[in-house]
C-alpha cells in the first residue's frame, strides 16, 4: 500500500471534526433549529460499499469518441475511465446517515499503478429525488463530465449528495437542496471513503495523492464555495488546492428574486430551494404561508418523485403557485418579514454566510453570458462581492453561452486551468478579481 496514501487516508478519518485543537469554531445549524453537534469524524466516512459499473469502463481511444460528442475542442485523452459506485457514512444535523455517489479513475489496459489527483466534482440540479442521483441517471454525467474529467488524469470523487440516494434509502431528511451545512458535509465525508475504495482496488491502477480540487457547476458552483468554507471547521487538515466554480448560484437572494418576479424556466428551482430549505430548518411557518393552495399539498408530494426537467406546472403567474405576500417580501428585499426562510436564504447566500472565511482558495470563476437560468448580472455583482471579501477568483465570461453551454464550451479552459494548478503556477496577481468581457469559449461549435 502506497505510505502517501495511507497517511492522507489517515488524516481524512481521524481529524477531529471542530473546536477540539483550540481552532476557529463553526456551529452548525442555525436559523431556528435546535443546537446540536457533529459527530466525531473517526463515526463517518466509512465505505460501506462499492462496486465497480464495468459497462462504463473505457479506453483512451472510446473516451476521446465520447469527447467528441461534447464538443469539437476538448483536449486528447490521457487514460480510459473507469466507475465504481459507492455507499458511505456521513452525517446530516449530528445523526448519522448513509449516501452514495461515484468514483471515476483513470484506466488503462495492464497499467502500472501511480498517484493521481484527487477533484471532488459537484453536480448541478438534476432532480430532488432518489430517481435522480447521479449515479442513478448516468447518461451524460456520468460519461461526458466525470469520466471525462478522469480521463485527463483525476480521480473523480463525485457524491450524489445526502437525499439522493442511489439505493432509494433516504435519510429523515430530503435532500436540503442549496445549503451549505449538508452540501458540504456529505461530500467532505465522501472523500475518505472514496480513498478506502482505492487502497482496496485491485482492478484499478489509481491511487489518490493527498491534493484536492473543487469542480462544480450551477448548484455544484454554490457547493464549491460551500465545502471550500465549512472545510477548515470540519477537516481542517483537508488540503484544498484550488476550485472551479461555473455558473455558480452563489446569491440565493437574488435568485430567489429573480425566480419569483415572473414565471419562467428557473422558478421551479427557487420552489424546490424553498421547499428544501422550510424542511431542513423545520420552519414553524406552515407551507400555507408560503405557496398557494392547493399547490401547498401538491409541491411536497411533487418533489420527491420528479426529477427537474420533467417539472411542469399548471399556471400563468408566480402568484398561482406561490402567495402574493410572500412574493412581495422577496421582491422588497423585507428577508426579516419571511421568518426561517428569510433567514436560511441570507445565510446559505455565499455573500452573505455568517461562516467565518479561513482560506484564500485559487477560484476560477466561469459563467455564461446569455444564462437564462442564473442571470449574469447576480453573477457579476457575486464576483465583485466575493473579491473585496477576499476571494482569489479570475473571471472567464463564454460569450452567447446559455447556463448549459457555459459547462461545455468552457472544458478547454477548465482543464487547461487545472492542469496548471496541479503543476504549480500561481494565478497571475493581474488577473486576480478583474472582470473580464465575454470571450468565445474553445469548444463552442461553429
Amino acid at each position: 500500500m502506497n505510505r502517501h496514501v495511507l497517511s492522507l487516508g489517515m488524516v481524512l478519518m481521524l481529524s477531529a471534526c471542530h473546536s477540539g485543537t483550540g481552532g476557529p469554531v463553526m456551529e452548525p445549524g442555525g436559523c431556528g433549529l435546535e443546537p446540536y453537534q457533529w459527530l466525531p469524524r473517526s463515526e463517518v466516512g466509512e465505505l460501506l460499499w462499492y462496486e465497480e459499473d464495468v459497462a462504463n469502463r473505457y479506453d483512451a481511444d472510446t473516451m476521446d469518441s465520447f469527447a467528441a460528442m461534447a464538443g469539437p475542442n476538448i483536449p486528447p485523452a490521457r487514460y480510459g475511465s473507469q466507475v465504481f459506485m459507492v455507499r458511505y457514512t456521513t452525517q446530516d444535523k449530528g445523526k448519522k446517515v448513509e449516501a452514495t455517489g461515484m468514483v471515476a479513475v483513470p484506466w488503462s489496459q495492464g497499467g502500472s499503478q501511480k498517484t493521481f489527483p484527487t477533484i471532488l466534482y459537484l453536480h448541478g440540479t438534476c432532480g430532488w429525488a432518489d430517481a435522480c442521483a447521479p449515479s442513478v441517471l448516468k447518461g451524460p454525467t456520468l460519461l461526458i463530465v466525470v469520466q471525462l474529467i478522469s480521463a485527463q488524469g483525476f480521480v473523480v470523487v463525485a457524491p450524489d449528495y445526502i437525499g439522493m440516494d442511489a439505493a432509494a434509502m433516504p435519510p429523515a431528511d430530503r435532500h436540503a437542496y442549496l445549503t451549505i451545512e449538508q452540501t458540504a458535509v456529505g461530500s467532505l465525508d465522501m472523500l475518505p471513503a472514496a480513498h478506502t475504495l482505492l487502497e482496496e482496488e485491485e482492478r484499478t491502477m489509481a491511487l489518490p495523492e493527498q491534493e484536492i480540487y473543487l469542480v462544480g457547476y450551477s448548484q455544484g458552483g454554490h457547493a464549491v464555495f460551500a465545502v471550500d468554507r465549512v472545510a477548515p471547521f470540519y477537516n481542517p487538515p483537508l488540503r484544498i488546492q484550488a476550485a472551479v466554480a461555473g455558473i455558480p448560484a452563489v446569491d440565493l437572494t437574488a435568485l430567489a428574486k429573480s425566480d419569483l418576479s415572473k414565471l419562467h424556466e428557473g422558478t421551479r428551482f427557487t420552489l424546490a430551494m424553498l421547499l428544501a430549505h422550510h424542511d431542513w430548518y423545520r420552519a414553524a411557518e406552515s407551507l400555507d404561508s408560503i405557496f398557494t393552495s392547493p399547490f401547498a399539498d401538491e409541491w411536497p408530494q411533487t418533489i420527491k418523485t420528479t426529477c427537474s426537467g420533467d417539472v411542469s406546472f399548471q399556471a400563468s403567474a408566480v402568484t398561482d403557485l406561490v402567495r402574493a405576500d410572500f412574493v412581495d417580501r422577496v421582491l422588497s428585499d423585507r428577508w426579516d418579514e419571511l421568518g426561517t426562510l428569510g433567514c436560511s436564504l441570507q445565510e446559505n447566500t455565499i455573500t452573505l454566510s455568517p461562516i467565518q472565511r479561513l482560506r484564500k482558495t485559487p477560484t476560477y470563476f466561469v459563467m455564461g453570458a446569455a444564462d437564462e437560468l442564473v442571470p449574469p448580472a447576480s453573477q457579476r455583482a457575486a464576483f465583485d462581492t466575493l473579491c473585496e471579501q477576499g476571494h482569489r477568483l479570475q473571471h472567464l465570461e463564454c460569450q452567447d453561452a446559455t447556463h448549459e453551454d457555459t459547462a461545455l464550451w468552457a472544458i478547454p479552459e477548465v482543464f487547461a486551468w487545472l492542469q496548471a494548478r496541479v503543476a504549480g503556477e500561481p494565478l497571475d496577481d493581474q488577473d486576480v478579481c478583474r472582470p473580464n468581457q465575454p470571450v468565445r469559449c474553445s469548444n463552442q461549435p461553429d
